[in-house]
């Protein structure tokens, strides 16, 4: 239950109840890495 109290703690402001992370992803180019794996489908 205290993650959950953190969690709604957090939502209502109390940033001193929570952790925040930081991610970024890199631009990927979803149409070449489809044709590489073998995923593509024709129209």
């Amino acid at each position: 239950m205290d993650g959950l109290n953190d969690a709604i703690a957090f939502a209502e402001g109390d940033r001193t109840r929570g952790v925040i992370l930081k991610v970024e992803v890199q631009n990927v180019d979803i149409a070449a890495l489809r044709r590489r794996l073998g995923l593509s489908q024709s129209r």
